[in-house]
């Protein structure tokens, strides 16, 4: 809050930096309160830097430093590592300087986080998660830390980072559980894949056994959770291994990954699309994947030896309003519907052809006997 930072006080090396840039009043050689507009570069330059080299100059007369240099990575060519014993210190060729990077501040410590898929949701709890590396950089580190007060070593903050993320196994964030989920080829909704790892608890804060970090879970609990939620039935990949290695149906072998998923799809749609399916909706799925159908040909065979004679057209087209999944196969619901179709309108069409009448013959046909007889009623009564 505003108190705090008003207690604030900069380090003394953050102090320096500012007397070297800030021009001094003219009444007062001493007092430098104001930076001016044309200024501000040059003063984060000073805080973002702890020394700038000439490349000549640094080649001639620190040969030994400048070999250790090792370009970090061939896309940013620019920045450079050093390597063998001592600190390693990062720099950055500008031109005909190289700059030494001072150290890692805050924000992009956190940023660094993030693109490490383990990022901080709560910006008191980066801080908190922050100071807590500073402490141990105090600690343990056994460089110079006079011009860097406040910051983190480069080399330190790699070891941290290999102490405290890559071998801290026993918490993993969100990004990085899906990764794992992915990589075992476990195929699960992401909205249950993220009310498995938000309801799960929460890990504790690095060197803290009360407080807790909220953008991290603990992998035990997200196991108990994950077993748990898969002990309710089989998913996608359960399902395609139960079918390829264990049953030997052959008409279940010549399917491929995509029949299977989408029929693995049009089940799970029923129960809420929870990524899992029953064991009797599992069984309801070998069912509907074990059926092979009947094609429009052998629809049309079975009509010819059944001595129905429809217009071939006509059966086409009433074929292919029934085939759902558009598979040019059509189970028995779809046979049934087709059925349903030939009763209502096929049938009738083909008897008012034979007969050579139209559906208005018909109607004006049938309402003109119903006159007759109601005017038979009337002399009768």
């Amino acid at each position: 809050g505003l108190p705090e930072m008003a207690l604030q006080e900069w380090p003394e090396w953050m102090v320096r930096a500012w007397d070297r840039v800030a021009p001094p009043l003219p009444s007062n050689e001493s007092a430098r309160p104001f930076l001016p507009r044309t200024l501000i570069y040059k003063f984060i330059k000073e805080i973002a830097f702890a020394r700038e080299e000439n490349v000549r100059n640094f080649k001639e007369k620190e040969s030994e430093t400048y070999e250790k240099l090792k370009i970090v990575d061939e896309e940013y060519d620019s920045w450079k590592k050093e390597e063998g014993e001592g600190p390693k210190y990062l720099w950055v060729n500008r031109g005909k300087s190289l700059l030494r990077v001072r150290a890692i501040w805050q924000e992009c410590f956190l940023d660094l986080l993030t693109k490490v898929h383990n990022p901080v949701q709560d910006m008191k709890e980066g801080l908190l998660l922050f100071n807590s590396a500073l402490q141990d950089q105090r600690n343990q580190y056994h460089g110079d830390l006079k011009d860097m007060e406040g910051l983190l070593a480069v080399d330190f903050l790699h070891t941290w980072l290999q102490k405290n993320l890559v071998e801290r196994t026993s918490e993993v964030s969100l990004q990085i559980f899906k990764s794992a989920l992915h990589m075992a080829e476990f195929t699960l909704p992401p909205s249950s894949v993220e009310a498995l790892w938000y309801s799960a608890d929460k890990a504790q804060m690095v060197g803290s056994k009360s407080m807790e970090r909220a953008s991290l879970r603990q992998v035990k609990d997200l196991e108990d959770r994950l077993v748990m939620y898969l002990s309710g039935g089989m998913f996608y990949e359960s399902l395609r291994g139960l079918i390829v290695n264990e049953l030997h149906v052959p008409s279940l072998h010549s399917l491929d990954a995509k029949e299977i998923a989408a029929a693995f799809k049009q089940v799970d749609e029923k129960t809420g699309c929870c990524g899992v399916i029953d064991p009797h909706e599992v069984s309801e799925l070998l069912l509907l994947l074990s059926q092979e159908g009947m094609d429009l040909t052998v629809v049309q065979q079975s009509f010819d030896q059944l001595r129905v004679h429809l217009d071939p057209e006509a059966v086409q087209d009433a074929f292919m309003m029934v085939d759902t999944n558009c598979d040019d196969k059509i189970d028995l619901t779809e046979f049934l519907s087709l059925i349903d179709r030939m009763v209502d309108t096929m049938i009738p069409d083909a008897i008012f052809e034979y007969m050579g009448l139209q559906r208005h013959q018909i109607f004006w046909g049938v309402i003109l006997k119903v006159v007759t007889i109601l005017t038979m009623f009337l002399f009768v009564f």
